[in-house]
């Protein structure tokens, strides 16, 4: 059979990714071996405060409860019912077994805190309800932890430290109540008492040297003033804790439920969000060190995210804040916009109703984006400036029955709408390829780092019709990127960028890769123009681990 000169240079071109992915040279498009030349990956675990949290597998990873008719029992695992479950599903035996929590991640362990959540601070089987009150004791619980259970509490905190550090990660982080927790219910506490009880739990952490809290729901959850009081505390007794706050709110944007019509109102944009609530963000984002985009529900995580981070970026940028912002589980926007992630998936998720992302089917993405950071590191407000196109999209969904823990969408069709393209520190990308409608349009999201890193990530769309994807479309994107590191995530067509000349060399790989592959000659140049294909990404990243359905993302260099 006759082999034409574009099909050996795909048999070359995979030949080269192959001998990338197993560490091992082999014939690729230049004579130079792979093996010799250096990762575009620092090999340095990367200095962003990025966080594996256990809440999701705490909920996922529960055992099927059935029903009286034999099926799985829906309501157990929503809304409160769930999560006192998954209070249960956070002890020494799930987290430091053989094989437990803590041995996963081993590619990424070190870029990231363990975050201990909702759980490792009550006894077993409380009663959210009736116990409320105990909640917010930063004790970490002896009959759930029992190698750990010393009578001082800052030596609990140290030893559980210690021990996850010298797993392979950064260090423990802890979830907070937002609340003092007392000796019985309607207990008063002065605000020097509050003041008093929070500097001895900072003080706590700083014998333990543990050094990130995620301060999540509580009696004060919404009172800023509680929060900056901690956020000052921090800082002027252990500089080095890193206090992440939130202001908990609604799973969706701008959405209520009409009872008297059985049906969701509102516009689905953030801006439209309550005037308290915009506030109390806004008054947060002045002193916060960092903060989290707080919950939504899936498959609406990245409409909704995308969303509320411009609201929350262009708000930080008009005040000048210094802090940075979590974006949570959707690492390829978060690598997109420079910001950290609270990472929440897992491979070990076995609910009985199935995530509609597939995200514990998506692991490959958490490496790839964590590893990005090592690169480009999550950036400040203070170094931004976010620009937001007026053209939006909207994405929508028909919950069925179970498919998600806030049962008010169950059995109900939800909006939620996002601008169709964001940057930070560079101008809005252009689309250039041809679209029939806005649903063939993907979400966009790109970035300079202050260190001149370049990312672009292409997001998926949601629709009854169509499921959750991503529209391959080509873009425009009007940066010099001459001797910088790009990175490319997600699904594409073909991604073009300026550059005064011909590149000599564009070295690519797989970010879950240690080895970069020459893909000079399957780029196009013409006219100052460099254009990248995504059929080059899928094959670099073709190599992941098998039933992993991660997008590609990529990271390349042309000089």
């Amino acid at each position: 059979m006759m082999i034409t000169k574009n099909r050996l240079k795909k048999i070359l071109f995979n030949i080269a990714v192959s001998a990338a992915l197993c560490g091992c040279s082999g014939g690729l498009t230049r004579a130079d071996s792979a093996a010799t030349r250096e990762s575009l990956v620092p090999a340095e675990s990367g200095i962003s405060p990025t966080a594996w949290c256990t809440w999701a597998t705490q909920n996922r990873s529960l055992s099927a409860k059935k029903s009286a008719d034999g099926g799985v029992d829906k309501i157990m695992f929503a809304g409160d019912q769930g999560a006192s479950l998954a209070r249960e599903n956070i002890n020494e035996k799930t987290v430091f077994s053989d094989g437990g929590w803590i041995d996963d991640w081993p590619q990424i362990r070190g870029d990231m805190f363990f975050l201990f959540d909702d759980g490792w601070d009550v006894k077993p089987f409380i009663d959210r309800k009736s116990e409320i009150y105990l909640f917010g004791s930063v004790v970490l619980d002896g009959k759930k932890f029992p190698s750990f259970a010393d009578a001082n509490p800052a030596q609990r905190l140290k030893k559980l430290n210690d021990e996850v550090k010298s797993r392979g990660w950064k260090g423990a982080g802890l979830w907070i109540a937002a609340q003092c927790a007392r000796s019985f219910p309607g207990e008063k506490l002065t605000r020097e008492q509050v003041r008093s009880y929070w500097k001895t739990r900072v003080l706590w952490s700083k014998e333990a040297g543990v050094k990130y809290w995620k301060v999540d729901w509580g009696y004060r959850c919404l009172d800023v003033d509680f929060r900056k009081m901690l956020t000052d505390l921090g800082r002027e007794l252990y500089p080095e804790l890193l206090i992440e706050h939130s202001i908990p709110r609604y799973p969706v944007n701008s959405l209520s439920f009409d009872k008297r019509n059985n049906r969701f109102v509102g516009s689905g944009r953030f801006a439209d969000t309550d005037a308290d609530t915009l506030g109390r963000i806004g008054s947060l984002l002045k002193f916060s060190d960092y903060t989290r985009v707080y919950d939504t529900i899936a498959p609406f995580t990245t409409v909704s995210t995308l969303d509320r981070i411009c609201y929350y970026l262009t708000a930080a940028e008009k005040i000048g804040s210094d802090g940075l912002l979590n974006i949570e589980d959707d690492v390829y926007l978060g690598a997109g916009l420079g910001c950290a992630y609270g990472i929440m998936r897992s491979n070990r998720w076995n609910f009985p109703t199935p995530h509609i992302l597939l995200l514990d089917k998506k692991c490959a993405e958490v490496v790839r984006a964590v590893r990005w950071q090592r690169i480009a590191p999550a950036f400040s407000a203070k170094n931004s400036k976010t620009r937001v196109s007026e053209k939006r999209l909207e994405d929508s969904w028909t919950f069925s029955d179970g498919q998600t823990w806030w049962r008010e969408a169950w059995g109900r069709k939800l909006y939620q709408s996002a601008p169709a393209v964001v940057a930070r520190n560079i101008k809005l990308p252009r689309v250039v390829s041809a679209v029939k409608s806005d649903a063939d349009l993907p979400f966009v999201a790109a970035s300079k780092s202050p260190d001149g890193a370049v990312a672009v990530a292409f997001l998926p769309r949601v629709s009854d019709a169509r499921g959750v994807y991503t529209p391959k479309i080509s873009l425009s994107v009007d940066e010099d990127i001459s001797g910088k590191k790009v990175g490319l995530f997600g699904d594409f067509e073909s991604v073009s960028f300026k550059m005064s000349a011909k590149p000599k060399l564009v070295l690519a790989q797989d970010l879950m890769s240690d080895t970069p592959v020459d893909i000079t000659a399957d780029c196009a140049y013409s006219g100052g123009t460099l254009t990248i294909f995504g059929s080059v990404a899928s094959r670099l990243c073709s190599g992941q681990p098998k039933g992993d359905i991660s997008a590609p993302a990529i990271v390349f260099k042309a000089e």
